[in-house]
């Protein structure tokens, strides 16, 4: 016969939960506090911060992650553009829009959905319109009438002396010139080596400023048929230290501040799969890329090679950012779509790739292209096959990048009110403030 191992098991087991609740416990704290800068390469944050931020989770809300719509008047209007959010007020009695006295016969007493604006409740508890502001804030400065908005002044002092950096392609750097040179007067300019590598753009009136790093892609060598021949340098690597690294030096010899940097890569790593497919298949007609498949065929699915590669190589990017940048918040953005929707479907892959690879880093991604999804062709909403125009979704862009700098900053957006602990710690400790809540609760 077993002996009885009933009070054992109740003792270790006892043991056992006092070591979950308080030894695990305090090992974490011990090693979320020790940062050793020769092994680690992402600033860790004490757990106390990490315990703060579930103790506060009903104060940890991402409006542009929350179910919403985008709401904009119309196709040209900038200042009225925002991402509404779902509300108790879509959930009243449906009977309401019933149509009981319609002149036509056959609908009346039927269920109709006449057009209606939108329920200013709804747009007031939307995401501050940080862009408004800033407009108004201009014209403002210019015509030295800023003590007649001592309100707009206090509230974006915040962003004053601020630095975003924008690790991209031409959709980020298109979107940045609309919010800094069109809209907010600012000063923008390229780097020595062309558009296409580093550009910077600079609004006076706030001492804000907008840097761009361009990833050609994530392919780690200049192949034969680069489509770009005067590309000198494809591979990031060598970008960083040609390019990108130079550019963060101020004119005193110190180096920039990045207060937040947003990485994405997607556009160009599609048409990289894209041409070297049909590179493969020319190779074997005596190098003719007309030759039969034909022109390049952006609709194919990517294989799973190209996505592996793909997620390394994004990783290795993320990961240099991070190292680079320790005191940095960090955030992916999620890819945009291509006009045509048949095309959709490599981006698609390259977008969930994306993700997931961030997520692998525990870095948040922004939801733009979330928020824009089958947005396209109306009024002047694109410039081509993959560009915004200045408009509603510049606007969105415009907003939702400075919110994530407002977090960076101490601040919170909840239904529309803001909050700002002045004199509070900003950077990494205020973004981990709600990070862990937003990476465990949010989908990417």
């Amino acid at each position: 016969m077993r002996p009885a191992l009933g009070p054992a098991l109740l003792l270790s087991g006892a043991c056992l939960w006092i070591y979950l609740l308080y030894g695990a416990t305090l090992g974490r704290s011990f090693t979320e506090s020790y940062v050793d800068s020769t092994t680690t390469s992402h600033v860790v944050v004490p757990s106390f911060a990490r315990r703060v931020a579930a103790q506060h989770a009903d104060r940890c809300v991402n409006p542009y992650n929350e179910e919403g719509l985008l709401y904009f008047p119309g196709s040209t209007d900038l200042l009225n553009t925002t991402y509404v959010t779902f509300s108790s007020l879509l959930d009243s009695d449906i009977s309401s829009v019933s149509v009981e006295n319609y002149p036509d016969a056959m609908l009346r007493g039927q269920r109709a959905f006449p057009n209606r604006p939108l329920p200013q409740a709804l747009i007031d508890a939307a995401p501050h319109n940080w862009l408004k502001d800033l407009m108004l804030l201009k014209e403002a400065t210019a015509s030295k009438q800023l003590a007649k908005y001592p309100e707009v002044v206090e509230r974006t002092n915040w962003l004053r002396n601020r630095t975003i950096l924008l690790v991209g392609d031409s959709i980020d750097r298109s979107m940045s010139a609309f919010l800094c040179q069109r809209n907010l007067g600012g000063e923008n300019g390229m780097g020595p080596y062309g558009f296409q590598t580093t550009t910077r753009c600079h609004v006076p009136f706030l001492n804000f400023t907008l840097i761009g790093w361009h990833i050609a892609s994530l392919y780690d060598t200049k192949p034969t048929w680069w489509w770009k021949k005067d590309m000198e340098i494809v591979d990031f690597e060598h970008r960083w230290e040609k390019y990108f690294l130079p550019s963060l030096i101020a004119d005193n010899g110190a180096r920039v501040h990045i207060d937040l940097a947003v990485v994405q890569s997607g556009m160009w790593d599609h048409g990289a799969f894209v041409t070297s497919r049909l590179a493969e298949y020319a190779a074997k007609n005596g190098g003719n890329m007309n030759a039969p498949p034909g022109p390049k065929n952006f609709k194919r699915s990517l294989n799973f090679l190209e996505l592996r590669f793909f997620i390394n190589r994004f990783r290795t990017l993320l990961q240099r950012v991070l190292d680079d940048l320790p005191d940095t918040p960090v955030a992916c953005r999620a890819l945009t779509e291509r006009s045509l929707g048949d095309e959709n479907t490599a981006m698609h892959q390259l977008d969930r790739a994306q993700a997931y690879a961030c997520k692998t880093l525990d870095v948040e991604t922004i939801p733009f292209s979330t928020n824009i999804f089958g947005i396209f062709g109306t009024g002047n909403l694109l410039i081509d096959a993959i560009h915004y125009d200045n408009g509603p979704i510049s606007a969105l862009w415009s907003n939702m990048i400075l919110y994530y700098l407002y977090r960076t900053q101490g601040g919170l957006d909840i239904n529309g009110t803001l909050s700002l602990d002045v004199g509070a710690p900003t950077g990494m400790p205020a973004w981990s403030r709600c990070h862990d809540y937003f990476m465990q609760n949010y989908p990417s």
